[in-house]
């Protein structure tokens, strides 16, 4: 079988060469079809499964440069051999470099960008992976070492810590080695909040910011949002150590902002109209041709306001008459009503509740397809029987209540309704809404009569374990039991 000269040649050439060589030979194979023009780009890609631009660009390099331009020069030993670990670092760098490789989840990048800011040694992100890799710290080494460092309590801070800025000439590397000092313990940074002051907190960013750190790494590290790094970078660039200080605003007054003829406008008005709101002062005064904001208008009608305060009201005295009947004693009054409850296939069910006035609970109740007289006297009946007859018994005006009146005198109980047009009097009403809300919830998704029935059942069951707010009394030292 024929041998290619042009793969023997190759073969002899490269054999004994670094898998470099061995990797270029392989690149070759890929695109020697398109080179000898039996297919095309496309067509190898689709044969081979390849990327259809790696093979352009393999294509590419064999036509500048030859077998040589596909060998990946990075693999290549370096000609004068690999710089020693102590001679691309030295040791003291090295020793900061672990620390912050352990402290912190840097990358690669990040460290060699600050030891070439602090100490000024050409160092790219392989080399410190060269120096991590000599101490044995490959990235899962270092992310265990790091949990466990994390996990290791910490001292309290000293509250009493003066504020050390380095205003005298000092180098990087100097602060790199005080950021990295005992102060924080290399387990993790004091969070912006934990500082003393705020001129600290402040400083600190400054400091990580000229060792190298970036701004999304010191917003990580002090735990604050990157926007804050930002404006305190572009502050001390500006106006230097002053600019890391508070500066209280003074508030301007309302007076100096705006032209008395204005304020006599807005004062104007507010005679004419005191009840207006400064939304409604604002709309006129656009008219009149001022343009203020909602803040100057509202301080406009507080200033007025502040001079002329409103006379206090007299206290209202409760009207007896309009207040629900109250019970001293249990069974002493009951209320009832009758409300819709929800419709099945189109027609109504209707709730029948009786409530005792003294212990909210329900003493009475049914769940009926018709709202008529004999349904609320079943009800009553099965009442009185239970607990026996109340004093009194309190409703609206509804036709079976009426109907309901001469048979509630036979048996010597009281019928006292509400006036009419005053649903406050009628706890069925008022008071007792929320429970109108729970039977709701227990009725709503209930497709058939049965089912209602049976959860308005257990809502009385229900209703009667729960407390309620009239249940609460006060000791003699007024605590709520």
């Amino acid at each position: 079988m024929p041998v290619d000269p042009v793969s023997a040649l190759q073969l002899a050439l490269f054999a004994s060469h670094s898998p470099a060589y061995q990797e270029a030979l392989a690149y070759y194979e890929e695109i020697r079809p398109i080179v000898k023009r039996e297919r095309t780009l496309a067509q190898q890609s689709r044969a081979t499964g390849l990327n259809y631009w790696r093979l352009w660009r393999h294509l590419r390099r064999f036509t500048r440069a030859g077998i040589l331009g596909l060998i990946d020069r990075r693999k290549l030993p370096h000609p004068w051999g690999k710089t020693s670990i102590e001679a691309l670092l030295p040791r003291h760098i090295q020793q900061h470099l672990v620390q912050l490789a352990i402290a912190h989840a840097f990358t690669d990048r990040e460290l060699a960008r600050i030891v070439r800011d602090c100490y000024h040694v050409s160092v790219d992100h392989r080399g410190i992976r060269r120096v991590l890799d000599w101490h044995h710290l490959s990235p899962e080494v270092v992310q265990s070492r790091r949990q466990k460092a994390q996990r290791a309590p910490l001292p309290a801070p000293p509250l009493d810590r003066p504020l050390t800025l380095p205003l005298e000439p000092a180098t990087l590397a100097q602060r790199l080695a005080h950021a990295l000092g005992p102060e924080h313990l290399l387990l993790r940074f004091s969070t912006y909040r934990e500082y003393p002051t705020e001129e600290q907190a402040r400083w600190r960013i400054i400091e990580l910011l000229q060792v190298g750190f970036r701004p999304r790494r010191v917003a990580t590290l002090l735990a604050i949002q990157p926007p804050v790094v930002y404006h305190w970078k572009r502050r001390f660039g500006a106006l230097g150590l002053l600019g890391l200080t508070t500066h209280t605003r003074a508030g301007t007054p309302i007076t100096t902002r705006v032209p008395v003829q204005a304020m006599m406008e807005v004062f104007q008005l507010l005679d004419n109209n005191p009840l207006l709101g400064h939304y409604r002062v604002k709309t006129a005064l656009d008219s009149l041709g001022y343009r203020y904001g909602h803040t100057t208008v509202w301080q406009m009608v507080a200033l007025y306001k502040q001079a002329h305060l409103p006379s206090l009201r007299e206290k209202r005295s409760p009207n007896p008459d309009e207040q629900p009947q109250q019970a001293t004693t249990p069974h002493q009054v009951w209320f009832a009503d009758i409300r819709y409850l929800v419709t099945i296939d189109g027609r109504w069910l209707y709730s029948v509740l009786i409530f005792d006035g003294y212990s909210r609970a329900i003493v009475g109740a049914g769940c009926f397809e018709r709202q008529n007289f004999a349904q609320l006297v079943q009800v009553f009946r099965q009442a009185i029987a239970q607990w026996g007859a109340p004093e009194a018994v309190v409703s609206d005006h509804g036709a079976v209540f009426v109907a309901l009146q001469p048979c509630l005198a036979q048996l010597a109980i009281q019928w006292a309704p509400i006036t009419k047009g005053h649903p406050w009097q009628h706890l069925a009403e008022g008071g007792f809404s929320v429970q109108r809300r729970m039977l709701d919830a227990y009725v709503v998704g209930c497709t058939d009569r049965a089912e209602v029935y049976r959860q308005h059942a257990q809502f009385v069951q229900d209703d009667q374990c729960w407390g309620h707010g009239a249940h609460k009394r006060t000791d003699d030292r007024g605590r709520l039991y």
